[in-house]
């Protein structure tokens, strides 16, 4: 199959050796489980276009590359992400008051920790590399085996998680009706006041204002500017069309958009004796043998800030 660059008019063709890597994409068909919480499906109910499908009518939205719409300020609502900051930043909602969001997330321009995995409470040990939170909001579905499909959704995970913050709910919700401050803030935002669910919708939209990703030399070419990449940098360009990385990291992410299986030709795992139950992927929650070693694709804006690599961590640079 041949493809046109956008940024050249070149064509370019991706190799067999792509397919052997990484097999067909599972693409975002997938159904809310019907065992999750009665709110969640009422979210994924609501018929609401996903985020991942913005920025529709621009002139290159039906190439591989879109770029990322910009946040006018005069649309932020400054209470909301004011609360969802303090939510953020809250050690109070681990079980031992030492974990925070922005332990794993916090790195300004890599949405990360810089760490192979993330530390919990009691440090304990993860099982997977902290995916960035940069531009998140338009993955279409989060976590590494996208178990997740929205950020507030995503947010109830690390909350109980015993490797993790290792809270339950109950107790968080009430470190939250116990402080006066967040009572009259969620009451002035929220008609039912502090809820879970109102945290968690707050989270997420603190962290859609803070790590989204608009400015960038990248996203001003895309939008019109041919002087902000470098002859190089286009040649670059070229090459990772011509190898093939496009097949995987398009969209308005560079990725973020379809899971993809590792390790087919040679093990990924060539200095372990066999995987670990996390390397087992999308499998772990679908139980399907064909998804065995798939993850979702991560997104690829300001990837040198992200590192290390994949789900593991296990790549330095």
């Amino acid at each position: 199959m041949w493809f046109k660059c956008p940024h050249s008019g070149f064509c370019f063709s991706v190799p067999v050796l792509l397919a052997v890597f990484f097999v067909s994409t599972l693409q975002a068909t997938e159904q809310p489980d019907p065992n999750d919480p009665e709110w969640r499906l009422f979210q994924h109910a609501l018929g609401e276009p996903a985020a991942i499908g913005v920025n529709a009518n621009h002139p290159g939205a039906s190439t591989a590359y879109r770029p990322v719409p910009e946040i006018k300020l005069e649309d932020i609502d400054a209470h909301k992400y004011l609360l969802g900051n303090d939510v953020f930043h809250d050690r109070r909602l681990s079980a031992d008051h030492s974990m925070a969001c922005v332990r794993c997330h916090g790195g300004p321009l890599s949405g990360t920790d810089g760490r192979s995995v993330s530390l919990g409470v009691n440090r304990a040990r993860g099982n997977f590399n902290a995916l960035s939170l940069l531009n998140a909001p338009f993955n279409f579905r989060q976590f590494w085996d996208g178990r997740a499909v929205t950020q507030a959704d995503q947010a109830l995970g690390p909350l109980v998680n015993q490797l993790e913050m290792a809270n339950t709910l109950e107790a968080v919700l009430a470190t939250l009706q116990s402080d006066e401050s967040y009572v009259e803030d969620f009451r002035n935002l929220y008609p039912d006041g502090v809820t879970i669910n109102n945290m968690v919708d707050a989270l997420a939209y603190f962290q859609r204002i803070s790590f989204t990703v608009s400015d960038s030399p990248f996203q001003r070419y895309l939008n019109g500017d041919q002087s902000q990449l470098s002859e190089q940098a286009l040649r670059g360009w070229q090459r990772f069309d011509d190898i093939g990385c496009v097949s995987c990291h398009n969209g308005i992410n560079l990725g973020g958009n379809s899971y993809q299986r590792i390790g087919l030709l040679r093990s990924y795992y060539p200095d372990r004796l066999s995987p670990t139950l996390a390397d087992f992927g999308v499998a772990n929650r679908s139980g399907r043998d064909q998804d065995m070693f798939a993850f979702k694709v991560p997104g690829m804006h300001n990837v040198t800030m992200t590192a290390p690599y994949f789900h593991d961590g296990s790549v330095a640079t």
